[in-house]
């Protein structure tokens, strides 16, 4: 179970953050303690996107819509 929910965290994020290896998703989930949001506010910050990351935009509304439909997927939690 434990494998899943991290599979899960990983698909939110890269799929957030498209251009996002796996292996920093994992180094990002690992500095912010597994807690997805802020391993994407880490990722917002290290990588100089304050500017053009707007939290409630509409394209990162639905940006975040599909990463989580992402997570639900590689969770293994879809019906």
């Amino acid at each position: 179970m434990f494998q899943r929910s991290l599979d899960g965290l990983v698909a939110f994020l890269t799929c957030l953050f498209p251009y996002l290896p796996e292996v920093e998703a994992l180094r990002y989930l690992d500095a912010a303690g597994a807690d997805a949001l802020v391993a994407a506010r880490l990722i917002v910050n290290r990588r100089g996107m304050e500017q053009s990351f707007v939290v409630d935009s509409g394209a990162t509304v639905i940006t975040a819509e599909i990463a989580l439909r992402c997570a639900a997927v590689a969770d293994r939690h879809t019906r």
